[in-house]
Protein backbone atom coordinates (compact mmCIF):
# COMPACT_ATOMS: atom_id res chain seq x y z
CA UNK A 1 0.00 0.00 0.00
CA UNK A 2 0.63 3.94 -0.42
CA UNK A 3 0.64 4.69 3.27
CA UNK A 4 1.88 8.27 1.86
CA UNK A 5 -1.89 8.62 1.49
CA UNK A 6 -2.79 9.07 5.01
CA UNK A 7 -0.27 11.92 5.73
CA UNK A 8 -3.07 15.03 5.80
CA UNK A 9 -6.14 13.39 6.42
CA UNK A 10 -6.45 14.28 9.80
CA UNK A 11 -7.07 17.67 9.41
CA UNK A 12 -9.97 20.03 10.50
CA UNK A 13 -9.43 23.49 13.19
CA UNK A 14 -12.15 24.65 15.04
CA UNK A 15 -13.07 27.91 13.46
CA UNK A 16 -15.08 31.27 14.53
CA UNK A 17 -17.76 32.87 12.84
CA UNK A 18 -16.93 34.22 9.19
CA UNK A 19 -16.65 37.58 9.30
CA UNK A 20 -16.08 39.92 6.12
CA UNK A 21 -12.78 38.35 3.76
CA UNK A 22 -9.60 40.28 3.14
CA UNK A 23 -9.73 42.00 -0.23
CA UNK A 24 -7.26 41.08 -1.64
CA UNK A 25 -7.11 36.76 -1.68
CA UNK A 26 -3.57 36.60 -2.21
CA UNK A 27 -2.76 38.30 0.92
CA UNK A 28 -2.05 34.79 2.30
CA UNK A 29 -1.23 32.45 -0.72
CA UNK A 30 0.31 29.45 -1.95
CA UNK A 31 3.40 31.47 -1.71
CA UNK A 32 3.82 31.71 1.47
CA UNK A 33 3.27 28.08 2.25
CA UNK A 34 6.41 26.33 4.19
CA UNK A 35 6.53 22.79 6.15
CA UNK A 36 3.67 21.50 4.86
CA UNK A 37 4.80 17.59 3.78
CA UNK A 38 2.92 15.53 1.22
CA UNK A 39 0.28 17.57 0.27
CA UNK A 40 0.68 15.90 -3.03
CA UNK A 41 -1.43 13.01 -1.80
CA UNK A 42 -4.24 14.93 -1.18
CA UNK A 43 -4.08 16.56 -4.93
CA UNK A 44 -3.57 13.11 -6.46
CA UNK A 45 -6.74 11.46 -4.31
CA UNK A 46 -8.71 14.53 -5.06
CA UNK A 47 -7.48 15.26 -8.88
CA UNK A 48 -6.62 18.80 -7.97
CA UNK A 49 -4.90 20.60 -10.76
CA UNK A 50 -2.82 23.88 -9.20
CA UNK A 51 -4.50 27.06 -10.22
CA UNK A 52 -1.54 29.14 -12.23
CA UNK A 53 -1.80 32.23 -12.79
CA UNK A 54 -1.79 33.81 -16.36
CA UNK A 55 -0.70 37.42 -16.60
CA UNK A 56 -2.55 38.84 -13.22
CA UNK A 57 -5.71 36.45 -13.63
CA UNK A 58 -6.08 32.77 -12.10
CA UNK A 59 -8.32 30.46 -13.84
CA UNK A 60 -10.69 30.01 -10.69
CA UNK A 61 -11.65 33.62 -9.90
CA UNK A 62 -11.23 35.92 -6.70
CA UNK A 63 -14.98 35.55 -6.21
CA UNK A 64 -15.10 32.31 -6.10
CA UNK A 65 -12.37 31.51 -3.58
CA UNK A 66 -13.77 33.74 -1.12
CA UNK A 67 -16.94 32.51 -1.63
CA UNK A 68 -16.24 29.31 -0.48
CA UNK A 69 -17.10 27.88 3.44
CA UNK A 70 -13.87 26.44 4.24
CA UNK A 71 -12.65 30.41 3.19
CA UNK A 72 -14.71 31.79 5.35
CA UNK A 73 -13.87 29.85 8.34
CA UNK A 74 -10.20 30.00 8.18
CA UNK A 75 -9.30 33.21 5.90
CA UNK A 76 -12.22 35.11 5.80
CA UNK A 77 -12.44 35.30 10.00
CA UNK A 78 -10.60 37.80 12.39
CA UNK A 79 -7.92 35.35 12.74
CA UNK A 80 -7.38 35.05 9.03
CA UNK A 81 -3.86 35.84 9.08
CA UNK A 82 -3.07 32.68 10.28
CA UNK A 83 -4.04 30.41 7.94
CA UNK A 84 -2.75 29.83 4.38
CA UNK A 85 -3.78 27.91 1.49
CA UNK A 86 -3.07 26.79 -1.84
CA UNK A 87 -5.04 27.45 -5.23
CA UNK A 88 -6.97 24.66 -7.34
CA UNK A 89 -8.64 25.16 -10.97
CA UNK A 90 -11.41 23.78 -8.92
CA UNK A 91 -11.49 24.75 -5.34
CA UNK A 92 -8.62 25.39 -2.54
CA UNK A 93 -7.06 23.60 0.27
CA UNK A 94 -6.80 25.77 3.74
CA UNK A 95 -4.11 25.10 6.83
CA UNK A 96 -2.56 27.18 9.54
CA UNK A 97 0.48 29.16 9.12
CA UNK A 98 3.86 27.22 10.26
CA UNK A 99 4.36 28.45 14.12
CA UNK A 100 5.53 26.67 17.02
CA UNK A 101 2.04 26.15 18.40
CA UNK A 102 0.32 22.61 18.89
CA UNK A 103 -0.84 21.88 15.15
CA UNK A 104 1.14 24.57 13.19
CA UNK A 105 4.50 22.63 12.72
CA UNK A 106 6.03 21.15 9.37
CA UNK A 107 3.77 18.33 10.13
CA UNK A 108 0.92 20.44 10.55
CA UNK A 109 -2.50 18.57 8.45
CA UNK A 110 -4.91 20.50 6.33
CA UNK A 111 -7.67 22.39 8.18
CA UNK A 112 -10.39 21.85 5.27
CA UNK A 113 -10.99 21.93 1.49
CA UNK A 114 -13.12 24.11 -1.01
CA UNK A 115 -14.19 21.79 -3.55
CA UNK A 116 -16.45 22.74 -6.94
CA UNK A 117 -18.59 19.11 -6.81
CA UNK A 118 -20.34 18.03 -9.61
CA UNK A 119 -19.45 16.68 -12.79
CA UNK A 120 -16.43 19.19 -14.30
CA UNK A 121 -16.97 20.93 -11.02
CA UNK A 122 -20.00 22.60 -12.37
CA UNK A 123 -21.89 22.30 -9.13
CA UNK A 124 -21.92 23.85 -6.08
CA UNK A 125 -18.57 24.42 -4.24
CA UNK A 126 -19.04 21.95 -1.06
CA UNK A 127 -16.70 21.89 2.22
CA UNK A 128 -14.49 19.02 2.70
CA UNK A 129 -14.36 19.01 6.51
CA UNK A 130 -12.14 16.79 8.82
CA UNK A 131 -14.42 13.53 8.66
CA UNK A 132 -15.05 13.14 5.23
CA UNK A 133 -11.61 13.90 4.23
CA UNK A 134 -10.33 10.70 6.54
CA UNK A 135 -12.75 8.96 4.90
CA UNK A 136 -11.40 9.59 1.23
CA UNK A 137 -7.92 8.99 2.25
CA UNK A 138 -8.22 6.44 4.09
CA UNK A 139 -10.79 4.43 2.53
CA UNK A 140 -9.14 5.51 -1.41
CA UNK A 141 -12.41 6.88 -2.20
CA UNK A 142 -11.57 9.33 -4.84
CA UNK A 143 -13.35 12.45 -6.04
CA UNK A 144 -17.05 13.04 -5.66
CA UNK A 145 -18.72 12.45 -9.37
CA UNK A 146 -22.32 12.64 -8.27
CA UNK A 147 -25.32 13.20 -5.74
CA UNK A 148 -28.80 12.32 -5.45
CA UNK A 149 -31.48 13.02 -3.44
CA UNK A 150 -34.41 11.03 -2.16
CA UNK A 151 -36.68 11.55 0.87
CA UNK A 152 -34.52 12.03 3.45
CA UNK A 153 -31.80 10.59 2.13
CA UNK A 154 -28.85 11.79 0.04
CA UNK A 155 -26.15 9.46 -2.08
CA UNK A 156 -22.94 11.16 -2.83
CA UNK A 157 -21.07 8.63 -5.25
CA UNK A 158 -17.64 9.14 -5.09
CA UNK A 159 -14.96 7.58 -7.92
CA UNK A 160 -14.22 4.61 -5.00
CA UNK A 161 -17.59 4.22 -2.98
CA UNK A 162 -20.63 5.71 -1.65
CA UNK A 163 -21.47 7.96 1.49
CA UNK A 164 -24.97 7.36 2.53
CA UNK A 165 -26.22 10.30 4.61
CA UNK A 166 -29.59 10.58 5.95
CA UNK A 167 -31.25 14.19 5.98
CA UNK A 168 -31.93 15.29 9.54
CA UNK A 169 -30.29 18.74 10.81
CA UNK A 170 -32.39 18.21 14.39
CA UNK A 171 -31.08 14.85 15.62
CA UNK A 172 -27.84 15.30 17.29
CA UNK A 173 -25.11 17.15 16.88
CA UNK A 174 -21.49 16.05 14.99
CA UNK A 175 -20.64 13.31 17.12
CA UNK A 176 -19.57 9.73 17.00
CA UNK A 177 -23.41 8.69 17.65
CA UNK A 178 -24.55 11.01 14.91
CA UNK A 179 -21.53 11.11 12.58
CA UNK A 180 -22.03 14.57 10.03
CA UNK A 181 -20.78 14.91 6.64
CA UNK A 182 -22.04 18.48 5.33
CA UNK A 183 -24.55 18.31 8.17
CA UNK A 184 -26.42 15.00 7.46
CA UNK A 185 -25.77 12.20 9.51
CA UNK A 186 -23.55 9.15 7.86
CA UNK A 187 -25.44 6.10 8.11
CA UNK A 188 -23.29 3.66 5.56
CA UNK A 189 -19.94 3.93 3.81
CA UNK A 190 -20.17 1.70 0.70
CA UNK A 191 -17.33 0.66 -0.76
CA UNK A 192 -18.47 -2.12 -3.08
CA UNK A 193 -21.46 -4.33 -3.33
CA UNK A 194 -20.11 -6.26 -0.94
CA UNK A 195 -18.16 -4.14 1.41
CA UNK A 196 -20.03 -1.77 3.57
CA UNK A 197 -18.95 0.39 6.86
CA UNK A 198 -21.63 1.85 9.00
CA UNK A 199 -21.27 5.06 10.52
CA UNK A 200 -20.34 5.21 13.52
CA UNK A 201 -17.48 2.38 12.99
CA UNK A 202 -16.19 4.92 10.12
CA UNK A 203 -16.31 7.56 12.95
CA UNK A 204 -14.87 5.43 15.88
CA UNK A 205 -11.79 5.00 13.41
CA UNK A 206 -11.55 8.58 12.64
CA UNK A 207 -11.83 10.14 16.39
CA UNK A 208 -9.23 7.49 17.34
CA UNK A 209 -6.62 8.56 14.64
CA UNK A 210 -7.29 11.86 15.25
CA UNK A 211 -6.81 11.71 18.95
CA UNK A 212 -3.54 9.88 18.81
CA UNK A 213 -2.17 12.51 16.20
CA UNK A 214 -3.24 15.60 18.49
CA UNK A 215 -1.33 14.09 20.95
CA UNK A 216 2.19 13.69 19.14
CA UNK A 217 1.33 17.02 17.28
CA UNK A 218 2.57 14.86 13.90
CA UNK A 219 -0.33 14.54 11.22
CA UNK A 220 1.72 12.26 9.26
CA UNK A 221 1.32 8.67 8.16
CA UNK A 222 3.95 7.59 10.18
CA UNK A 223 2.39 8.27 13.36
CA UNK A 224 -1.28 7.29 11.99
CA UNK A 225 -1.76 4.05 14.59
CA UNK A 226 -4.49 2.70 12.33
CA UNK A 227 -3.39 3.15 8.42
CA UNK A 228 -5.54 2.69 5.65
CA UNK A 229 -7.97 -0.11 4.92
CA UNK A 230 -7.08 -3.05 3.86
CA UNK A 231 -10.20 -5.65 3.99
CA UNK A 232 -13.49 -6.13 5.26
CA UNK A 233 -15.15 -9.21 7.18
CA UNK A 234 -18.85 -10.63 8.32
CA UNK A 235 -20.62 -12.82 10.87
CA UNK A 236 -24.05 -13.29 11.35
CA UNK A 237 -26.30 -15.91 12.03
CA UNK A 238 -30.01 -15.74 12.44
CA UNK A 239 -29.75 -16.20 16.38
CA UNK A 240 -26.35 -14.41 17.36
CA UNK A 241 -25.35 -10.57 16.79
CA UNK A 242 -24.05 -9.44 13.07
CA UNK A 243 -20.43 -8.76 13.20
CA UNK A 244 -18.18 -6.35 11.01
CA UNK A 245 -14.27 -6.65 11.28
CA UNK A 246 -12.68 -3.86 8.98
CA UNK A 247 -9.05 -4.32 8.54
CA UNK A 248 -6.32 -1.74 8.32
CA UNK A 249 -2.79 -1.76 7.68
CA UNK A 250 -1.83 -1.73 11.63
CA UNK A 251 -5.15 -1.78 13.50
CA UNK A 252 -8.62 -3.82 13.05
CA UNK A 253 -12.34 -1.86 13.90
CA UNK A 254 -15.17 -4.00 14.94
CA UNK A 255 -18.79 -3.59 15.23
CA UNK A 256 -20.77 -6.12 16.98
CA UNK A 257 -24.84 -5.70 16.67
CA UNK A 258 -27.14 -7.74 19.05
CA UNK A 259 -30.86 -8.85 18.60
CA UNK A 260 -33.12 -7.11 20.31
CA UNK A 261 -35.21 -9.54 22.53
CA UNK A 262 -38.69 -9.39 24.44
CA UNK A 263 -36.73 -7.86 27.63
CA UNK A 264 -33.54 -6.10 26.06
CA UNK A 265 -32.76 -3.81 23.22
CA UNK A 266 -30.71 -4.18 20.67
CA UNK A 267 -26.76 -3.13 21.60
CA UNK A 268 -24.40 -1.81 19.10
CA UNK A 269 -20.75 -1.83 20.63
CA UNK A 270 -17.68 -0.60 18.68
CA UNK A 271 -14.51 -1.65 18.82
CA UNK A 272 -10.25 -1.09 18.12
CA UNK A 273 -8.35 -3.94 19.08
CA UNK A 274 -4.50 -4.83 17.72
CA UNK A 275 -4.27 -7.31 14.52
CA UNK A 276 -5.97 -10.60 14.43
CA UNK A 277 -7.99 -10.12 17.48
CA UNK A 278 -11.77 -11.50 15.85
CA UNK A 279 -11.48 -14.34 18.46
CA UNK A 280 -11.49 -11.80 21.43
CA UNK A 281 -12.62 -8.51 20.59
CA UNK A 282 -13.60 -7.32 24.12
CA UNK A 283 -10.68 -8.84 25.60
CA UNK A 284 -7.71 -6.84 23.05
CA UNK A 285 -10.09 -3.90 23.11
CA UNK A 286 -7.94 -0.99 23.07
CA UNK A 287 -11.06 1.28 22.93
CA UNK A 288 -14.43 0.32 23.11
CA UNK A 289 -17.97 2.17 23.16
CA UNK A 290 -21.58 0.84 23.58
CA UNK A 291 -25.42 1.82 23.27
CA UNK A 292 -28.37 0.56 22.94
CA UNK A 293 -30.84 1.22 19.72
CA UNK A 294 -33.86 2.70 20.30
CA UNK A 295 -36.03 0.54 17.44
CA UNK A 296 -38.67 3.79 17.32
CA UNK A 297 -35.49 5.90 16.39
CA UNK A 298 -34.39 3.40 13.73
CA UNK A 299 -37.85 3.11 11.86
CA UNK A 300 -36.81 5.88 9.13
CA UNK A 301 -33.08 6.37 10.20
CA UNK A 302 -30.33 5.71 11.78
CA UNK A 303 -30.00 5.14 15.80
CA UNK A 304 -29.10 8.65 17.40
CA UNK A 305 -28.49 7.20 20.92
CA UNK A 306 -25.75 8.23 22.73
CA UNK A 307 -22.35 5.75 23.17
CA UNK A 308 -20.61 5.24 26.23
CA UNK A 309 -16.61 4.88 25.55
CA UNK A 310 -13.55 4.04 26.83
CA UNK A 311 -10.16 4.62 25.67
CA UNK A 312 -11.29 7.61 23.39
Amino acid sequence: MDRSRLSLLFGLAMFGCAVEAPSDADAVGEEDITGLRELSSVEQQLSLTRDERTGREYDRSDAQLKAGPCYQKTIGTKSGDAYEFRRYTDGAAFFRRRGTEPGTGDERPVACIDLDAGVDSNGPTVEIGRFELDMIMRYRLGRERTTETREFWTLTRLDRGTLELFTSAGRGGDTLSTPRVRGDILAKLQLGADRTLSGTLARVVYEYAWKSAKAADRFIVSDDPVGEFDSIAYEDSAEGPRITHARFLRLDAHEIVTKATATAPAIESLYITPKLSDDAVEMRAIVQCSRPIDPHDTMVGPATNDFYCEGL
